[in-house]
Parts: structure tokens; sequence; C-alpha cells
């Protein structure tokens, strides 16, 4: 089923009725949506797809662009709006350089709060010209986010959005993800409106307090899934071993990539560098179904960490 160009949005709440605006022979301009538009090393971006088009806005989805490449070809390719749903402060000074207005809406791998789709829906409702949607690698968080993004706009169905994230790649072991598309619903202007204080180029998560205590949350999530053969336990079903290892790796590279972190010495940073490779093997372990190797990979995990609380906490 093609997607529903329905875009009626921006009446009297003043949200901005989109111009055309990308270049005139538009890879995308003859796929269907969902289809593959670039996937490449050279151009710093991968899995961006073409998700949405109509006479005055299109939709794309992707990954993190990659270095000075990956932001030149968003502008090359006539992207006006960059919305990332990732937890990692965007490079804003990159962004900037190549004229992209950045709008940072981070969401959990567990799902999208129903404040989140709000904004996400009224973010694409003001961007003008091309959008694109990103998380870290393509695949799961951002498809998702585009999709409830359109349905919030009216753009298109919950059936048709599914059927993005399945283009997309968009892992079944995110249940929530998936579940949240699936319920999503057309929003009104004024419901969008309220959204407008969560449309920031940068929305920190307040301090290293509070990411070690999501990590610490997260991490207890894994040890009782690793005790279970990563399947959720009875007790806790709604558990999902993939949500909360790519929850772990997100939240180590938001530590990483924020200068503003404190970083006591060389020692510490070696044990948070430790930490993060370790939680993005776990997270590779999981997804490949490797259980007994990612058993040995969270003791390690256990064993950096404590080290790490041993001398700094």
């Amino acid at each position: 089923m093609m997607l529903i160009a329905l875009c009626v949005i921006g009446l009297a709440v003043g949200i901005a009725q989109p111009e055309h605006d990308q270049p005139t022979a538009a890879p995308w301009e003859n796929l269907e949506p969902g289809a593959l538009v670039m996937d490449s090393d050279d151009a710093g971006v991968h899995n961006l797809r073409i998700f949405y088009q109509d006479q005055s806005r299109t939709v794309l989805s992707g990954s993190l662009p990659h270095g000075d490449a990956g932001f030149e070809t968003l502008a090359e390719l006539g992207v006006k709006t960059v919305i990332s749903v990732d937890a990692a402060r965007p490079e804003l000074e990159k962004a900037e350089a190549n004229g992209l207005r950045y709008i940072h809406i981070p969401i959990k791998y567990s799902g999208i709060t129903e404040e989140q789709r709000t904004a996400i829906a009224l973010a694409l409702a003001q961007s003008e010209g091309t959008v694109y949607v990103h998380c870290h690698h393509g695949k799961h968080r951002g498809p998702a986010a585009a999709a409830i993004g359109l349905i919030g706009i009216g753009a298109c169905t919950p059936e048709d959005g599914r059927k993005l994230m399945e283009r997309a790649g968009t892992s079944a072991s995110y249940t929530g993800l998936w579940d949240d598309v699936a319920h999503a619903g057309t929003l009104t202007d004024a419901e969008m409106v309220r959204a407008s204080p969560m449309i920031v180029e940068y929305a920190r998560i307040e301090g290293l307090p509070a990411i070690m205590a999501e990590m610490d949350r997260v991490y207890d999530h894994l040890a009782v899934l690793s005790k279970n053969d990563w399947q959720a336990p009875e007790n806790h079903p709604d558990l999902s071993a993939e949500s909360e290892a790519g929850q772990l790796t997100d939240l180590f590279r938001t530590i990483l990539a924020d200068s503003s972190m404190p970083v006591p010495d060389e020692t510490y940073a070696g044990y948070m560098t430790e930490a993060a490779q370790l939680a993005t093997t776990l997270e590779t372990q999981i997804l490949g179904n490797q259980s007994a190797e990612a058993v040995i990979t969270i003791e390690q995990l256990k064993a950096t960490c404590s080290a790490c609380h041993k001398s700094y906490r």
C-alpha cells in the first residue's frame, strides 16, 4: 500500500506550511516509500531511505551522518532539517556549517512516549523541504520515529508505518517501537503545539549522575536477562535483551560524545572507553543470538564498571 499524502497541517496554530525545496533531480523521485537511496562509507550515511514525499515535503530516514562527508551529503541532497532521535549530542557545528537545522528528540529502544511522538510530529509539521530523521544505525529508532511522526501529521497509516520499518530493517525484537507505531494516530494542531518546548537543537540528559543512574537500571535488567538465556522472565515479561543492550550502548555513546562530561584522568577515560566497547560487543552478540558469548561479555563489563566505581564513584 502506498503512503497516503494527507498533509493538512498548520492551520490556526501557526505551524509552517513547507515550501518545495529539494534538488531538481532528487535520487528518490521515482522510488517507492521505504526504498534504499544511499548506503555509503564515502558519503558518510547508511541505510538512507525515502519514507515520504509530496509536492511540498520529503522525509528521509537513515543513520547518523558520519564526519564532514555525512553532513555534506545531506546538504547536497537538499536536506534542510535534521531530526535526531539518538541520545548522543548532535554535531551542531558541522550541521550549521552545511546550513542544516537540528532538532534533538532522543528516544529509547524500548519505545516512544506520547510526548516524544507528539514532538516528532510537530518537528515534521514545522519543517520545510527535505527532512532527515536519524538514530545511530538508521535501522531501528530512526525509522520508527519517522513513521510515527508521519502518522501524527496524517501522512501515513499505522499499517504503512510498520511497512516502512520492515523495509528499513527494524528488528522485530524491539517490540515497543513496533507497538507504538501500530497504535499511533493522527494528532490535532493543538496537541502538537503543546510539544513546542521539546523542539530544541540539543536535549541534554542532565549530567553524569542521571546517566549513571539510568545505566544502573539498564544493567540490572540485562543481569536478569543473562540468567534466563536472554529471554524475558515470567515476572518481568516486558524486558527485551535487544532493547536494553541497545540502550546501554546509546548511553555510553552519549557520555563519550559530550565534552562537558567530567574526565578526572586518563585511567578513568580508559575505563569508560573499555566499557563502551564491551557494551557495543554485548549488543552485537545479543542481536546475533550469541547467548554464551554475551554472558561472558556482561561479566567483563561488570568487572570493568566495578573497577571504575571503586576508584571514582
